[in-house]
């Protein structure tokens, strides 16, 4: 079916209609008048003095936190994912000449290796395809075919 040039104009006609009725409700206000639309001009309760006061200085309500030391990833806390790492693995503060304060991780290399040795931690499957010599084939734009990769 084509449509026609009169069936195209109608439903712009429309659409515009809809965009000119909605801007004249918009910047007339007209809105304010239905129940429930207007801004909030009454409260339910008078709020007491010691909310008056926080709000005024809120400042003065906030408690100074102190940061925790934690050894987790991240700020989240401990990981829903699980873990792997060497139990000799630790972490060490230095002063470095640029950074400042770093902290160096000796033996993360064999954490690493766990990692990489793991059937259930997540990899870089582009690198691991890679590392043993696995060839897929090339992704070509509007194949008719599954191109899904394996996971590993």
């Amino acid at each position: 079916m084509q449509a026609t040039w009169a069936a195209i104009g109608a439903v712009l006609l429309v659409g515009f209609l809809i965009i000119l009725c909605t801007a004249c409700v918009y910047f007339t206000q007209v809105y304010v008048l239905c129940p429930g639309w207007g801004p909030v001009r009454h409260f339910d309760c008078e709020a007491g003095l010691p909310v008056k006061v926080g709000s005024f200085r809120p400042a003065e309500n906030i408690l100074p936190v102190e940061p925790e030391l934690t050894k987790a990833y991240g700020t989240l806390g401990k990981p829903t994912w699980g873990s792997i790492q060497a139990p000799w693995e630790r972490s060490e503060k230095q002063l470095h000449p640029i950074y400042g304060e770093i902290i160096v991780r000796p033996g993360f290399c064999d954490t690493q290796h766990l990692r990489a040795e793991s059937s259930w931690w997540a990899r870089d499957e582009p690198y691991y395809l890679d590392k043993i010599h696995t060839q897929l084939q090339p992704l070509v734009i509007n194949d008719t075919f599954d191109t899904t990769r394996p996971m590993i």
